[in-house]
């Protein structure tokens, strides 16, 4: 009788309790697990998206250090802004270069930096072959009515992309070149960055003559 009472104890299965212990150690283990694998994922995709926009930004600077590297003077432009609030997006004449040392500024001497806040884009907008090549005066240079005309006329290409807001600002001060600021706001899923680029345009002082109208 006594055997037989050892053999029912020795083949008994789990309580109700020790089942309900085992299922929420279980549980709490699974929960660890899944938390440390979307922490692993959530530091992946940070890294990557820190690793694009820094991409983005070194792209960027590297455009607008070739666009204006050879650029005399800087003429009418739109301030802009970085969070789109300006009444005009930031857009900048430039006089690229004084292609045959005349010291007059010709049209096909232009060239447009603009920014797009309904395509988050930068343009360059070029001349391309114009018919008729004519003088720019100072004057008509520094009018922002060139903005819009040069936005007609020319060719546009895109520079740069994902520009959440952009920034222009050009310091002039007496017998000195002029200092062009262009300050880009780039971003990348949820990730932003602010980077600024400052050039020293390369036209000596006194050496621009008015054009014709």
């Amino acid at each position: 009788m006594r055997k037989s009472r050892v053999q029912i104890r020795l083949h008994r299965g789990f309580t109700l309790v020790e089942l309900l212990v085992g299922l929420t150690i279980t549980a709490v283990v699974m929960a660890a697990l899944i938390s440390f694998s979307a922490a692993i994922g959530t530091a992946s995709q940070s890294a990557a998206e820190e690793e694009q926009v820094s991409a983005m930004l070194n792209a960027a600077t590297s455009t607008l250090t070739a666009t204006t590297r050879r650029a005399v003077l800087a003429g009418a432009y739109h301030e802009g802004s970085l969070d789109n609030s300006a009444a005009q997006p930031a857009a900048i004449v430039l006089w690229r270069a004084d292609q045959n040392f005349d010291g007059i500024i010709q049209r096909s001497e232009l060239e447009l930096l603009g920014h797009d806040p309904a395509t988050r884009k930068v343009f360059r907008y070029s001349p391309g072959n114009l018919k008729v090549d004519d003088e720019i005066s100072l004057e008509l240079f520094h009018n922002p009515s060139l903005i819009a005309d040069c936005k007609a006329r020319f060719n546009r290409q895109p520079v740069i992309s994902r520009v959440a807001g952009m920034r222009l600002r050009v310091h002039s001060r007496p017998e000195s070149r002029p200092v062009l600021e262009v300050t880009l706001k780039l971003r990348a899923s949820q990730r932003e960055r602010i980077r600024t680029v400052t050039r020293m345009l390369g036209g000596p002082p006194g050496s621009v003559s008015g054009g014709g109208k």
